[in-house]
């Protein structure tokens, strides 16, 4: 799910990895280097892991000052840009001036940008994501960064071909993301962590269809700190812990990446809306998931937190589970 913006056009171009590309790519974690491979990102803690038995909260949408002013707890803050890379421009381009924000007001700013899929993937963007990183990472607050989510979405429907292709794609554009983010780090992030952003209806029947199978998607390890899931439920009937979500949560732990949810929701009319919520969190601290993101938005017919089911999600953000984030 997207809350709207405007979309740069992409070219398409072969994948084609310069050989500077190449060297910078060996830095990068899960590449094997000479002296054996690097262990997957979940087996060393990520910059804002809450860590085991806790989970941070956050949302996409317009309330996330009221819920913070209802409860006196920050929360992390999902936004999207959807320009391409002149998103990332420093010092004032829209995601900068976003991070300073949110962190300024002792946010988690989840950053979701979509540069281009075919250009990332083939490092034409290397340098200036490796300047940009290094800026964020030099901030004294965290940064969540997701580069392309739902990427399933941007070939839905379309010949297998170009499926198989745009997943291509995609694992060698998140390649070369934590190449830039390791090669302005020195392999040792500080305050920016990476991860994926992927959709659990692409594990259900219907999205098996339509979209390139999720493995495809998986980048190898080393690469992102966190494996997160778009899950929704419309249905009053089934909980939010349904077949597709346990097949994602099994996913994530067979990559061996701590899972999250990127975005969650129940329609604002769902009588059942307020326990599934509550019942979504204890299963989510249960099972170690790292954040629980909620789509609070009237985008796609309506997934707003409202009545009970708000009053929920406040009770919980102070639940002693709840983690603080790191920039409050």
């Amino acid at each position: 799910m997207t809350i709207q913006g405007g979309t740069a056009p992409l070219g398409r171009r072969r994948l084609a990895v310069s050989a500077a590309t190449a060297a910078i790519l060996l830095l990068s974690a899960g590449v094997a280097d000479a002296a054996g491979t690097m262990a997957p990102a979940s087996e060393a803690t990520f910059p804002g892991d809450p860590g085991n038995g806790h989970v941070l909260l956050g949302v996409a949408g317009t309330q996330v000052a009221g819920h913070e002013q209802a409860t006196g707890r920050k929360l992390a803050h999902r936004i999207y840009f959807n320009k391409g890379i002149s998103d990332f421009a420093l010092p004032n381009g829209p995601i900068a001036r976003a991070i300073l924000a949110e962190q300024a007001a002792g946010r988690i700013p989840v950053v979701s940008a979509k540069p281009g899929i075919t250009a990332t993937a083939s490092g034409r963007y290397d340098g200036q994501l490796q300047a940009f990183l290094a800026w964020a990472d030099a901030l004294p607050k965290v940064t969540f960064l997701i580069v392309h989510h739902e990427p399933e979405n941007d070939a839905v429907g379309k010949p297998a071909g170009v499926r198989h292709k745009q997943a291509t794609d995609f694992r060698a554009a998140q390649q070369h993301v934590r190449a830039a983010l390791n090669a302005a780090t020195g392999g040792r992030p500080q305050h920016v962590s990476f991860g994926g952003s992927l959709m659990t209806y692409t594990l259900t029947s219907q999205g098996a269809t339509r979209l390139a199978p999720i493995d495809e998607f998986f980048p190898g390890p080393g690469v992102w700190d966190w494996a997160a899931w778009d899950q929704y439920d419309p249905n009053p009937a089934r909980p939010l812990e349904d077949q597709k979500w346990k097949d994602a949560l099994a996913k994530s732990r067979q990559w061996g990446v701590r899972p999250a949810v990127t975005e969650l929701g129940v329609r604002p009319n769902d009588p059942q809306g307020a326990s599934k919520v509550q019942a979504f969190y204890t299963h989510a601290v249960a099972a170690n998931v790292a954040f629980v993101l909620y789509f609070d938005s009237p985008a796609d017919k309506g997934w707003v937190l409202a009545g009970r089911t708000r009053d929920t999600w406040r009770t919980l953000m102070t639940n002693p589970r709840t983690a603080l984030t790191p920039n409050s």
